[in-house]
């Protein structure tokens, strides 16, 4: 099977599209957030499978224009959650956590943690990928707009070439908000964002 993933910034060099939108790297490389580096901080994206298959990894986004030197700086695990329930009251399930393999200050770009144990995903699942870490990078408004992705047909909602979507296609759905975060190396159920900003989790997920 191959493996599909998100690609907001535009090096899935598995797609056969030639017509993929190309996102530009994140527009704030380096925020300055001393509680994330004190206390850490959980980023996550909210996704909905619309194929079955599983779900393999998550990835995360190491900006060069960090110092990644100390352990703190990250990334520290990867996480996903199956979302069982909706506002006003959300809630959901851990079914993975696993450490990202050590990395060099050096090692930058998309990093992957693969899952000890890939997870099921049915059909119109709602997910969220989680990623802990000191440092991270974002760019506001980026799920203000869908996302481009393996075979991805930005009016297609529901193609089975579409298998996996994140961004604001995913608003139709019972909630809004898709790039979220939480303070704290305590592992949580995300429930907050803010001005949809986007902060360059990823996942791998392999279609049936």
């Amino acid at each position: 099977m191959v493996s599909f993933y998100a690609d907001p910034l535009g090096t899935n060099t598995q797609s056969p599209r030639q017509d993929r939108r190309n996102y530009s790297l994140p527009a704030t490389p380096e925020p300055d957030d001393p509680t994330a580096m004190t206390y850490g901080v959980q980023l996550g994206i909210r996704f909905v499978t619309q194929v079955d298959g599983v779900i393999t990894a998550v990835k995360f986004w190491r900006s060069p224009n960090h110092d990644w030197t100390g352990t703190q700086a990250g990334p520290g695990w990867g996480m996903i959650w199956h979302q069982t329930s909706f506002a006003p009251s959300p809630g959901g399930m851990l079914l993975a956590q696993d450490d990202f393999p050590a990395a060099a200050p050096t090692d930058t770009g998309w990093l992957t943690c693969p899952l000890s144990a890939p997870v099921a995903a049915a059909r119109s699942s709602y997910f969220i990928a989680v990623v802990q870490t000191g440092r991270y990078s974002l760019t506001n408004s980026l799920h203000s707009t869908a996302l481009p992705y393996y075979g991805y047909d930005p009016g297609g909602f529901g193609n089975p070439s579409s298998p996996v979507v994140m961004g604001a296609t995913v608003n139709s759905s019972p909630f809004a908000l898709n790039g979220l975060y939480a303070y704290g190396g305590v592992p949580t159920f995300l429930t907050q964002g803010f001005l949809a900003t986007g902060y360059y989790v990823d996942v791998v997920f392999e279609p049936d």
